[in-house]
């Protein structure tokens, strides 16, 4: 499937979106994650945090919980991280330990969720690009 030929959907709740540029988007309550695919809401979902939002979540241990669970009941699921791994092992925030920051690493991981860091604006618009590329190829040949 070439490129522009679907539309993302970003859900409303997301602050600042990625793809301002891009042609064919949409903003739209989602029920699991931040950005999915038009017609495939059901099948992948990525889940974007920042870095403050980490955080909030480090405090709010059952909000993100219960998103990390909804994510998981889909076949594409994936969570990315809008800012560098080693701000979060190099930043003191709130006094909170590298041990309950990379705990949360520790949920996805058991809920099979695959995850990244990616700092760079542009770069994770291509990343999660290529992410919907990949879900469609790997449809075509599992049909």
């Amino acid at each position: 499937m070439k490129r522009n030929k679907y539309e993302i959907i970003i859900d409303t709740r997301e602050k600042t979106p990625l793809f301002l540029s891009y042609p064919n988007i949409i903003r739209q309550s989602l029920a699991i994650g931040d950005y999915s695919i038009k017609g495939y809401e059901s099948l992948i979902a990525i889940e974007r945090k920042g870095y403050n939002d980490y955080i909030s979540c480090c405090k709010n241990y059952k909000h993100f919980y219960n998103q990390i669970k909804k994510l998981s009941t889909i076949e594409y699921p994936f969570v990315v991280f809008s800012f560098d791994y080693f701000k979060l092992i190099q930043e003191d925030y709130l006094n909170l330990t590298i041990k309950k920051k990379l705990s949360f690493l520790r949920i996805l991981e058991k809920h099979h969720i695959p995850y990244i860091f990616i700092g760079d604006s542009f770069i994770l618009e291509y990343f999660i690009i290529e992410y919907f590329e990949f879900f469609f190829r790997d449809r075509k040949n599992v049909i």
